[in-house]
């Protein structure tokens, strides 16, 4: 077998490192390129931003709520992305290649839906939605020119996650991370060119940041469908088989997706009635920025159990796919400590250096002093928050939905929102009582699926099993 330099190891191989090699070096073989994805995905977030905020605050402003709502309406693919690792990753463990062709080309499909629905959504109600958020008149324009250049491209950045989830699907991170490399570089550059222009090119302002995304995500995920073909699988598949519909597996995908993505709703509406009681504490604008300066803080760190999470993924879906369930849940198990081992370290760091890494951010004595507590509140409790997180992953590319679904519910929903109004108001603790809040369903969260974790539910060999025919 001809060896598949990008990986070091020809598919069928990696298949084999996946199914019977070392668990701590399978997690890390899969964990360290999602881990500089994200921290490059950051840093470009960082640098966009930066180039942005030289336009103005109304320039931020537009540019910030534009992406709140193209991530809001792209919610449902990225849970999806869920279902198609799962489903692809047991193709993969069975050596069924023409499944797993067949699980991409449902992946390809959904792409193509969801960017329509997008597109229609964005050109037809940009504007409602960006009245609905308060949006000024300085801002609106700004923000809707944003919104529609994105949508135009809408189909790439949809594509580029269903494709990095079939890449994940067969134990290949590496080259996801590289074409991410190479839309970083674009990104950063395209942005600058057209924000500020150049030569030839007049300056497009925030539009311009807009138009530098497209050419990155076209760009990346371009690439990505024409690599996918001979990186994901032995041979070749025909072009014909990439577009092929299979009722059968497209049910598959979405049994898992579509309660991944309705998780991800919940959580997103959680946030914003957090956010609403957060600014209605005592002392509102400092209470708001400690609370968006923590999440900040907290998701430079957490991107590591992210990627262990992702491997989590990989790892359970391929060895539930060769029907060694003793060695999927093991899997979870091993990805969980190491993903827990990780974040104490730079909790505990984080717990000690907590006024810094706020003052580094804005340096107010009354931020830093308000958001102290949260940090450390948070930083406590966050192991046991990447463990439960790690889990919920694989307990989803197992086919068991119900248990993360229910997680998240009671404690986003049924916990932290009506504890944090209960601490904050009526037992008036204020802005430390939303902090408590958020910890407590955090471990409320872990804490159920721990358990059911260590009962194994949703480990059956035919948990997924979906027909070809």
């Amino acid at each position: 077998m001809k060896p598949d330099t990008q990986h070091g190891l020809a598919i069928e191989q990696r298949r084999d490192f996946l199914l019977g090699g070392n668990l701590p070096k399978a997690i890390w073989f899969l964990a360290w390129p999602v881990l500089i994805q994200m921290f490059l995905h950051l840093m470009v977030q960082t640098a966009d931003m930066k180039m942005v905020g030289a336009l103005g605050a109304k320039a931020v402003a537009a540019v910030g709520m534009a992406t709140q709502l193209i991530m809001v309406m792209s919610i449902c693919a990225m849970g999806v992305s869920t279902g198609v690792t799962a489903i692809v990753s047991r193709y993969y463990g069975k050596g069924d290649y023409r499944g797993a062709v067949l699980a991409t080309a449902q992946a390809l499909l959904l792409a193509l839906i969801f960017a329509g629905a997008i597109m229609l959504l964005s050109f037809s109600l940009a504007g409602l939605m960006l009245d609905w958020m308060g949006a000024e008149a300085a801002v609106k324009p700004m923000a809707l020119a944003y919104m529609q250049i994105i949508s135009a491209g809408i189909l790439f950045f949809i594509g580029r996650f269903l494709l990095w989830a079939v890449f994940q699907g067969v134990g290949d991170n590496r080259t996801p991370l590289y074409l991410d490399i190479l839309a970083n570089v674009i990104n950063i550059t395209g942005n600058y060119i057209f924000i500020f222009g150049w030569g030839p090119v007049p300056p497009f302002g925030a539009s311009g940041a807009a138009m530098g995304t497209v050419l990155a995500l076209t760009t990346s995920a371009s690439l990505a469908f024409l690599l996918i073909r001979q990186r994901a699988f032995p041979e070749k598949p025909a072009w014909r088989e990439l577009f092929r519909y299979n009722p059968e597996i497209m049910k598959g995908i979405l049994h898992i997706g579509a309660p991944a993505a309705l998780q991800q709703v919940i959580q997103a509406v959680a946030n914003s009635l957090i956010l609403g009681l957060v600014a209605r504490t005592a002392g509102a604008s400092y209470s708001v920025s400690a609370y968006s300066v923590g999440l900040l803080i907290f998701q430079y760190a957490f991107f590591p159990a992210a990627a262990v999470g992702w491997a989590a993924s990989t790892l359970v879906g391929v060895n539930l796919g060769s029907a060694n369930l003793q060695r999927a849940h093991r899997s979870g198990w091993s990805c969980a400590g190491f993903g827990a081992l990780i974040i104490g370290f730079l909790s505990l760091n984080i717990f000690i250096f907590a006024p810094s890494l706020i003052g580094f951010f804005v340096d107010d004595p009354l931020v830093i002093a308000t958001g102290v507590p949260l940090v450390r509140t948070l930083a406590v409790v966050e192991p046991l928050h990447a463990t439960g997180m790690i889990l919920s992953r694989a307990f989803y590319v197992a086919g068991e939905t119900r248990i993360p679904f229910i997680a998240s519910f009671l404690s986003w929903m049924a916990l932290r929102v009506p504890l944090a109004w209960f601490l904050a108001f009526y037992l008036k603790m204020e802005a430390p009582g939303i902090w408590y809040a958020i910890a407590a369903s955090q471990v409320l969260a872990a804490v159920i699926q721990i358990i059911c974790y260590q009962r194994k539910k949703g480990f059956k060999e035919d948990a997924l099993a979906v027909p070809l025919e």
